[in-house]
């Protein structure tokens, strides 16, 4: 048996002015991030525990309401998070770290290493 828990990888500013567009039917926008969305979501999660009866825990960390930056910068997400991922599989409570574009519907990236034994990022 394996368990996941999800998280989407979301920058909060545009997406309370988007939120804030479809209330007002006003024009809205600014910059994002890419980095710091993806290592708060991350982090958020790495700091819980979880009581899973001995079965596998996997987080799936997803990006849907942003777009991911993999294509303009492919290294961010093993840099931003890579280190963070080794300490949750360290830990015994995780036994895997995955990014999912829901976008394109692919895997980013996953650590350790995916099913294949082929890095997914």
């Amino acid at each position: 048996m394996r368990w996941f828990e999800l998280v989407e990888i979301p920058d909060e500013g545009p997406a309370r002015n988007h939120m804030m567009s479809l209330r007002t039917a006003a024009i809205t926008g600014g910059a994002f991030s890419q980095r710091a969305p993806l290592e708060r979501s991350i982090k958020s999660k790495a700091g819980k525990s979880y009581d899973t009866a001995g079965a596998r825990l996997d987080l799936l960390a997803y990006y849907d309401t942003q777009c991911s930056a993999d294509s303009v910068e492919p290294e961010l997400i093993p840099e931003t998070i890579g280190p963070v991922a080794a300490e949750m599989i360290a830990s015994g409570t995780w036994s895997r770290v995955w990014v999912y574009d829901s976008w394109n519907r692919r895997v980013l990236w996953s650590y350790p290493e995916n099913e294949s034994g082929v890095s997914a990022g």
